[in-house]
This record gives structure tokens, C-alpha cells and sequence, in this order.
């Protein structure tokens, strides 16, 4: 997909693909899925989506507390704060569960990927990718 000098807001679940949005806290997780649906909400109220294209959407999103379902993902975008000590923990515990050939991602600006995916057994499956704030 081209940018063409914009900002590119297409997301995983706009492209068409499911997408699996874990959380630590149900508070937090509402929290997500509330905050998915109100982006959503402007788009439509601003006339650039139809209502059914965000329920379609929203309808391929779904939130968890535990990793069930990640063992059949593709693609993992682990997107917490700036901490080398929490991203190394999640990618050593996607490590365990993530099928062979998944792509690990880390959403980082300043840490060191190379660090980060030697806490896996599989550091050349591990990428880095920035999302401009906020990371709609």
C-alpha cells in the first residue's frame, strides 16, 4: 500500500485480516475496544466510512486476557512501552507459543530489535515497526 505523502491510516483489520488485541486488565482491555470503536465512530460521522464497513471491521477484532490464539497468528505486534525488561519477557513468552514462521514485531522507537529478539529462539523472525502516535 502506497502513502502517497499521507498519513497512512489503514489498519490490519481495515486490510481485511483478524486481528487479536490482548490486554493485561479487563479494565484496560474495555478500555482498547472502546477507544477502536470511537476512532471508528468519527470516521463514519465524518463521511469517510459507511457504518457497515465499521461494523464489519470491529467484527473482525477481538479482545483477550491470555494468549489463546496467538499460536495460530502469522504476524504478532507487541506494542507496550519503551521498558527492554517488559519487551523481553513478552517475546521470550511469544517465543514459547508462536508457530513457526511467525513474525514477531516490536513497536519501538528508541530500543535496541536486536536486543529485544534475543530473547527468543528465532531473532531473524523478529522486526521493528513505529507507529506515529496516537497508533490508531
Amino acid at each position: 500500500m502506497r502513502n502517497h505523502g499521507r498519513r497512512n491510516r489503514h489498519g490490519v483489520a481495515d486490510a481485511g485480516f483478524p486481528v487479536t488485541i490482548r490486554e493485561t486488565t479487563q479494565e484496560a482491555l474495555d478500555r482498547g475496544l472502546n477507544t477502536i470503536r470511537a476512532n471508528y465512530a468519527r470516521t463514519v460521522k465524518s463521511g469517510r466510512l459507511m457504518e457497515a464497513a465499521m461494523e464489519e471491521r470491529l467484527a473482525r477484532i477481538q479482545g483477550r486476557l491470555t494468549y489463546d490464539g496467538f499460536e495460530t497468528a502469522d504476524l504478532v505486534i507487541e506494542a507496550v512501552f519503551e521498558k527492554m525488561d517488559v519487551k523481553k519477557q513478552i517475546f521470550a513468552e511469544l517465543d514459547k507459543i508462536a508457530k513457526p514462521g511467525c513474525i514477531l514485531a516490536t513497536n519501538t522507537s528508541s530500543l535496541d530489535v536486536d536486543e529485544i529478539a534475543s530473547a527468543t529462539s528465532r531473532p531473524e523472525s523478529v522486526l521493528g515497526v513505529h507507529f506515529f502516535s496516537p497508533a490508531n
